[in-house]
């Protein structure tokens, strides 16, 4: 079998980059794009090389065409949500709201190439990045239609800021001494951590605070049983997270998949805490 470089799939796929029609595919569907551009590029190749089969070169090909369809659309719906708040806004609150709109997309591109750099392998970086993308259109869609804001007006539920701000902090300082100083192993493993432990204390706060709300809103019987029920399944939770990123490459990849976990776990117990979920969900162990 011929040995193809990452240049000549890059080449085939081309064309499909200068003409996202040149293609039938589906922009909402992530799957069906990255899977189809597999397909394809496999057909092409075959026809040079009837053993041609999918390899390294050709699946970070299709990661990087995935996800600059999705930058595509990301870019798209911002430009579709500045202009919602340009129609719907006066002078000075539309000129307010684009600020903010500017801020949050700059946090958010900030936060994906902090989390997707801690992945040393090339795929799994294209991976990060590429899952990123795609998650951010889906954000951007329910911001359009009006179903979320694009930014939290609760300080804390912008937990992936935290992360990015540890980062910019420490090297802010570092630089006071050192001007060249820059992102290292040792500042993301600290900032890792330094977060992770912010949104365990969190989950303690919470837990708390929903121990004490089952007790002062439930009879006696309801209570034993509704305590006995949150304490089962907060434990199973720490069973699933701990056996989950224990599966991740150890180091600074286990300890970002913890930190990760924490934060959902937040935002879990917070929806919880305010009567929107029961403390138990099938999806928290998927």
């Amino acid at each position: 079998m011929k040995k193809l470089t990452t240049l000549a799939i890059l080449c085939l796929c081309s064309p499909l980059l200068a003409n996202e029609s040149a293609v039938s595919i589906d922009l909402n569907n992530g799957k069906n794009i990255y899977s189809q551009c597999l397909d394809e590029t496999i057909k092409e190749l075959k026809k040079e090389d009837s053993e041609a089969d999918i390899n390294n070169a050709v699946v970070a090909s299709c990661m990087e065409y995935t996800s600059y369809m999705y930058k595509q659309k990301i870019n798209r719906l911002y430009k579709e949500i500045t202009e919602q708040v340009k129609k719907a806004k006066n002078s000075k609150d539309a000129s307010d709201e684009l600020g903010q709109l500017e801020t949050y997309q700059q946090t958010w591109i900030q936060y994906r190439n902090n989390k997707c750099a801690l992945f040393n392998s090339g795929l799994q970086n294209l991976s990060c990045l590429m899952n990123e993308n795609e998650q951010r259109i889906e954000k951007l869609k329910k911001i359009k239609v009006g179903d979320e804001l694009f930014y939290s007006t609760e300080k804390s539920n912008l937990s992936q800021d935290v992360y990015s701000q540890c980062l910019d902090e420490t090297i802010k300082e570092l630089k006071k001494e050192d001007p060249e100083a820059g992102i290292n192993n040792a500042i993301v493993s600290y900032c890792i951590d330094s977060t992770s432990e912010q949104y365990k204390k969190q989950i303690n706060q919470l837990y708390k605070e929903i121990t004490r709300q089952i007790k002062q809103n439930s009879d006696l019987n309801e209570v034993n049983y509704d305590l006995k029920g949150l304490e089962t399944f907060q434990k199973a939770w720490i069973r699933y997270r701990n056996s989950k990123c224990a599966l991740v490459d150890p180091g600074l990849g286990e300890h970002y998949c913890l930190m990760s976990e924490n934060r959902m776990r937040v935002e879990k117990l917070k929806k919880i805490k305010a009567g929107e979920e029961a403390f138990y969900s099938d999806e928290d162990f998927e």
